[in-house]
């Protein structure tokens, strides 16, 4: 304890101070030792007491809010004498409100800001409210402007000068019990906190409990000590102390990182106390930072593509991992998707057919060969090109693989097959046409405004994230193109469409979850994916809006796209216009429409007009 104006530096000297003052109470009290040199001790004592007592009741009450001495003194120490501990103690009985006198008006915090604030105009404490100390929302000068009845740029010049007068007044030695408070809000905060954390209602809450109640700049005075403490400002929905603290944090951990993208625990720890962020804190902000993955034993390096953080968890667990493992970390994505990506990819193996990976070259381990692979080695063995009945016996019998799964991969966009029974491997520059001609594929309805759109049904498959197919030509209509992976964008954010050459099912889109909450979809409802653009849009159809329809007709009409239909007049339109029939006569018009129905496959569609 420091008290330059009583000249006691510490509690040991006070303790001294204490002895002596025993020590002349006991010659006081012993007539034939009382002479002029002792009332002069005396009275130097009681004035040096009484001046000690007074400054450090004046801080213990103004700054630290304390109501006896005992709050503010050390412990007494244990080799002090009994009767120094039992006048210690008494001592700290005192009350710092009787003791502080005329002192307070130094160390109370109230007094002193208030007294500042007494010094400024209406228009500056506004604008330091609504502006200068403002940490979110930021007034503008146009708004400040109208509310106060000034310019613009009148704005800016009291701004300037309102920053100028607040540095020339809280920044000074006259001040230091408010600097003191705003740096307890500092160390309550920390560097980085996030603003709707309770930490922060009740920190600032407690920086001003000892203002009245009815005081109306109590909100000014939070802006006044965050500013003195930092500034901080919110960015992000976080509370900062340097609009640089992200990447300080980003750059800190990455260069403490191993072999591995490995930092351990205590690594992170110590690096983020170092850039004052309170340990309470920690965990939100590295999930903030979004590039480190939690790990058992401390974090890794996750950042980049959905493959880039396939990489990153490979490199760490040093091991094979199966697609699902991986999810488990990467989040809810399509299965499917992501194995058609890590077999593209060449920083990755596949070493077994339960599609286990590690990266490539890998000691230990060897690549995978597929049955598209085996085929193609068959093959390029043949010359380049081999007979369909010599690569389904020869596979069959030298790697044990399924005749009609030989058959099934045969078919595949990869290969081509002549009038003669020989196959051959497809050229890169070989493009495969699909059908133009939407109509006629089953689920792929025409809009009033001349765009397709694809009717999906939800499932568990795509309620929990997993890719789905969709035809190869509406593919197209969404910019898909044979081997290649797209990222379309839509009103929700962006879809993958793959379409593999060695794909069975042909073109399929990425997860769907994220659409389908976001639309309200539940099981057994049905998506709507429109081919609009620049962005593709969704609409959903509900089961339960089926179930409540009586007419079958309007019932076909919502299936097929016509999703706002409620009478049969509109349902005739909805559906002669997405099937492309001519509408004539409602009887023409319902035979042709059976008649496309049949044709394309859509036998539970055909039997809600079979009858008409």
């Amino acid at each position: 304890m420091l008290v330059p104006s009583v000249g006691i530096k510490s509690a040991i000297e006070f303790s001294c101070v204490v002895e002596s003052a025993i020590e002349i109470s006991s010659q006081i009290n012993n007539p034939l030792k009382i002479d002029a040199e002792t009332e002069e001790i005396e009275t130097i004592t009681r004035s040096k007491f009484y001046s000690f007592f007074q400054v450090v009741s004046a801080w213990a009450l103004g700054e630290q809010r304390l109501n006896t001495l005992a709050e503010a003194l050390p412990e007494p120490l244990p080799e002090w004498p009994s009767e120094i501990k039992s006048t210690w103690l008494e001592f700290g009985s005192m009350s710092t409100k009787d003791l502080a006198g005329d002192e307070l008006n130094y160390y109370s915090v109230p007094k002193l800001i208030t007294q500042e604030f007494i010094c400024m105009n209406n228009k500056m404490l506004e604008i330091a409210k609504e502006r200068t100390l403002a940490v979110s929302p930021i007034a503008t000068l146009q708004e400040l402007g109208d509310k106060l009845s000034i310019t613009r740029e009148r704005v800016r010049q009291i701004e300037n000068k309102t920053l100028l007068e607040l540095e020339t007044r809280f920044k000074n030695t006259r001040n230091l019990p408010v600097i003191r408070r705003a740096e307890f809000l500092r160390n309550q905060l920390g560097s980085a906190v996030q603003w709707n954390n309770p930490n922060v209602k009740d920190s600032l809450n407690l920086v001003v409990e000892d203002f009245d109640k009815e005081y109306s700049n109590r909100q000014l005075v939070k802006l006044l000590l965050m500013w003195l403490a930092g500034p901080y400002k919110v960015r992000d929905n976080w509370l900062l102390i340097d609009s640089e603290l992200l990447s300080k944090s980003i750059d800190s951990i990455f260069q403490c990182q191993d072999e591995r993208g490995f930092i351990s625990h205590d690594t992170v720890q110590e690096i983020l106390n170092g850039l004052g962020i309170n340990e309470e804190n920690h965990n939100p902000w590295l999930k903030h930072l979004k590039i480190f993955l939690q790990v058992e034993d401390g974090y890794i390096v996750f950042r980049g593509t959905l493959l880039d953080k396939a990489y990153s968890l490979l490199k760490y667990f040093n091991r094979p991992m199966t697609v699902e493992e991986m999810l488990e970390y990467l989040g809810s994505r399509s299965v499917t998707g992501l194995r058609d990506r890590l077999n593209s990819d060449p920083r990755f193996w596949r070493i077994n057919v339960q599609n286990q990976y590690v990266l490539s070259g890998m000691i230990g381990y060897e690549e995978y060969t597929n049955i598209v692979d085996k085929l193609i080695q068959e093959i390029q063995l043949g010359g380049g090109r081999a007979s369909n009945s010599y690569l389904v016996e020869t596979l069959a019998q030298k790697y044990g693989v399924k005749r009609n799964s030989v058959t099934s991969y045969l078919t595949t966009p990869i290969f081509i097959k002549d009038n003669y029974g020989y196959v051959r491997i497809r050229d890169s520059q070989e493009i495969i046409n699909c059908t133009p001609d939407l109509n006629n594929v089953a689920g792929c309805y025409l809009s009033n405004d001349g765009l397709w759109c694809y009717r999906l049904t939800i499932d568990k498959n795509v309620k929990r994230g997993s890719g789905c197919n969709i035809p190869n030509s509406f593919a197209q209509q969404l910019g898909g193109k044979l081997n290649e992976n797209i990222e379309v964008p839509t009103e929700f954010g962006e879809i993958t469409v793959n379409w593999p050459l060695t794909s069975l099912s042909g073109a399929y889109l990425s997860t769907l979850r994220k659409i389908s909450d976001e639309i309200g979809a539940d099981f057994g409802d049905y998506l709507f994916i429109k081919a609009t653009k620049p962005l593709v849009t969704f609409s959903c159809l509900k089961q339960k809006r089926l179930d409540y329809e009586s007419s079958n007709l309007v019932k076909l009409a919502l299936l097929v796209g016509g999703i706002n239909c409620r009478t049969e007049d509109d349902a005739l339109v909805e559906i002669a216009s997405s099937l492309e029939v001519s509408q004539t006569s409602k009887e023409a018009t319902l035979a042709e429409a059976r008649r496309k129905l049949k044709s394309r496959g859509e036998f539970r569609l055909f039997q809600f007009i079979q009858h008409h």
